[in-house]
């Protein structure tokens, strides 16, 4: 599978009487609802081969094509091989600057799996978060918590959220997906 997302962007541009020197200065209108589509499919956020301002001569071997999907900013036709350098961090590591964005993002399946299995122990404030919408919804399924550290608690409640929704079988099981994620409204933390 091959996913290219492009922006088109200008250095100093001028939007609705504003002007923009970077990429991420701008709004980034649709950006982490995109980057939320992109992770559903299983896509790692990721810069294999380095993020734009990093990328150099050996960034393009073959070899490393080869052992990951390469994800990566492609600049404008006659413009050097690094492009300007400010594309977007991912969102599960970012958080829009403007403020704005009033739900957690999707942060994608892998961010709450080890493997194959559930990443119990891992630790992010997202997992409060969600446990606490959960516990909102009626499926808080915790003695104690919820915490920032992923437990068994949190994927059996995430999947009594998913059975509350309708979904069922392997639909209703962990880990969540992005109309699940969607519905429960985490708060952006």
């Amino acid at each position: 599978m091959v996913i290219q997302v492009e922006a088109l962007f200008f250095p100093w541009c001028r939007v609705g009487g504003k002007t923009y020197e970077k990429l991420t200065d701008t709004p980034l209108k649709g950006w982490y609802e995109l980057h939320a589509w992109v992770a559903s499919w299983g896509v790692a956020s990721s810069w294999p081969m380095g993020k734009a301002h990093q990328l150099h001569r050996e960034a393009g071997r073959a070899d490393l094509a080869d052992q990951e999907r390469l994800v990566r900013p492609r600049p404008r036709p006659g413009e050097r091989p690094h492009g300007p350098g400010s594309w977007p961090a991912f969102p599960a590591s970012s958080k829009p600057s403007t403020g704005t964005a009033k739900y957690e993002p999707f942060p994608g399946q892998s961010f709450f799996m080890s493997g194959s299995k559930p990443a119990l122990g891992k630790s992010s404030p997202v997992f409060t978060a969600m446990g606490k919408r959960l516990a909102a919804e009626g499926c808080g399924l915790y003695k104690e918590g919820p915490g920032p550290k992923l437990g068994q608690a949190d994927v059996d409640s995430y999947e009594k959220f998913q059975r509350k929704l309708g979904f069922t079988g392997t639909a209703a099981k962990w880990p969540p997906g992005p109309t699940s994620w969607a519905k429960l409204k985490v708060p952006n933390v």
